[in-house]
């Protein structure tokens, strides 16, 4: 009794409420299966000392304090890469000119992380192979300039290179059957709560 005491408010829509969730559902589904796999570009940099690790003496303060640069220096690249600043050059250097929409939906597109202390994870997605990899690569290359010429012009030793040479291609499912179930489970309980919502107004 209490279960349909709570979907009285709801039982005269249910009709019309399925077929609004199923109609939006199927819309989303088919949309994102049209769309078709998208492309991950991924790859490592590392961020080298100039002054050879062997030579750095860890357990004095100078070696503590050459470390603690290091770290530093590796944690502002994230931001950096991915600025629109950075993704602009990106896009120059592949004869791409690029409005701010561009660059916000790359902003988007593009994952930067630090994974340790000297190791900055590079990815980019894009809805094609080709485009993934050429993007990965220009925005890499003009990273890895950008930061070394500041480091050498600032005088901070740090230089940033790639471990991988190219960045590792995999293809991603949008995976519209299982999100179009989503979005009708989604729709149907946002139409119920409406119904209950319009019940307890009305009172």
């Amino acid at each position: 009794m209490e279960l349909k005491q709570y979907l009285r408010p709801f039982l005269p829509y249910w009709k019309l409420s399925t077929a609004i969730s199923l109609l939006v559902s199927l819309a989303v589904g088919i949309y994102l299966y049209r769309l078709g796999p998208y492309y991950k570009a991924q790859g490592l940099l590392f961020v080298e000392s100039a002054t050879p690790q062997e030579t750095i003496d860890k357990f004095t303060y100078g070696g503590y304090y050459s470390q603690q640069k290091s770290a530093n220096f590796s944690d502002n690249l994230p931001k950096l890469i991915k600025s629109f600043s950075m993704l602009t050059k990106a896009y120059n250097s592949i004869n791409v000119n690029a409005d701010y929409k561009m660059l916000k939906v790359s902003e988007q597109k593009v994952g930067v992380k630090k994974l340790g202390p000297q190791i900055i994870f590079l990815e980019v997605n894009q809805n094609k192979k080709d485009q993934a990899e050429i993007l990965w690569n220009a925005l890499s290359d003009v990273s890895i300039k950008t930061v070394n010429e500041i480091s050498t012009a600032s005088d901070q030793n740090y230089f940033l290179g790639k471990i991988n040479p190219s960045p590792i291609i995999t293809q991603q499912s949008r995976y519209p059957f299982i999100i179009g179930i989503a979005v009708f489970i989604f729709s149907l309980t946002s139409l119920y709560l409406t119904a209950l919502l319009k019940k307890y107004m009305d009172n």
